[in-house]
């Protein structure tokens, strides 16, 4: 009887027969030929193994991403985002992303509740938070708002303002409000300002943050002028 061997190659989703030349009987035919026409089920089942770890892994994503209740600019409710989404409709619309501390809403338990802030309102919260650190010793305190587009007239004009209320004396905080990206506007504004007070006044708490340059300025320390009063005395 002659012994006949046959070679298997693999394509997409069956076995391919190839049968060398020699002598084969019927039987064996149709069985070699029910081997080519088989479907690769082994293949099958790691496609279905593949795709159950990538969604596994997509599960994980999920459970990872935090989901934050977003509210607009007037407290409107605007629905449940991820961070990064909230963090991007923030960046597109140049607002700032701001947790609130002390959320009256039902949902407030389930997740984190952040709020759009625009500069102007970013400079108020800072200042209200501020205000209420401030228990002693309370000076009076002048609000300054402008925009880093300001003319030069008007800016001197606030200019004046300011060195009359540094004379009283008064502290007197800024916030520049500008857009996102122009840091440079921004430093370029806080600059005319130091160079109008220069020995005149100390600048304080300068920072930039949610496109809004904030300061303070108040009136130079009494160290130096206690001292020249004494020696007069003397």
């Amino acid at each position: 009887m002659f012994c006949c061997r046959a070679m298997f190659t693999r394509t997409k989703n069956a076995l391919k027969v190839i049968v060398p030349l020699g002598v084969m009987t019927n039987t064996e035919m149709r069985y070699f030929k029910s081997l080519a026409t088989a479907p690769l089920f082994v293949s099958s089942s790691l496609r279905v193994l593949a795709g159950c770890s990538n969604a596994k892994k997509d599960v994980e994503k999920q459970k990872k991403q935090e989901f934050v209740l977003l509210m607009d600019v007037n407290d409107k409710v605007l629905g449940t985002r991820t961070k990064e989404e909230a963090l991007l409709f923030a960046k597109k619309h140049d607002l700032t992303l701001v947790r609130m501390e002390e959320a009256q809403h039902a949902e407030a338990k389930k997740r984190p509740i952040y709020k759009l802030m625009n500069p102007k309102q970013m400079m108020l919260q800072d200042e209200e938070t501020t205000d209420n650190k401030e228990d002693k010793n309370k000076t009076v305190v002048k609000n300054v708002i402008a925009n880093a587009s300001i003319t030069d007239n008007d800016l001197q004009v606030k200019l004046k303002n300011i060195k009359k209320w540094l004379e009283k004396p008064c502290e007197v905080r800024v916030g520049i409000t500008g857009t996102t990206g122009g840091e440079k506007q921004l430093e370029a504004i806080y600059d005319k300002f130091v160079q109008a007070f220069e020995g005149q006044a100390r600048f304080l708490q300068k920072r930039i943050k949610g496109a809004v340059l904030k300061f303070s300025i108040v009136p130079p320390a009494q160290k130096n002028t206690d001292t020249s009063k004494k020696k007069q005395e003397s």
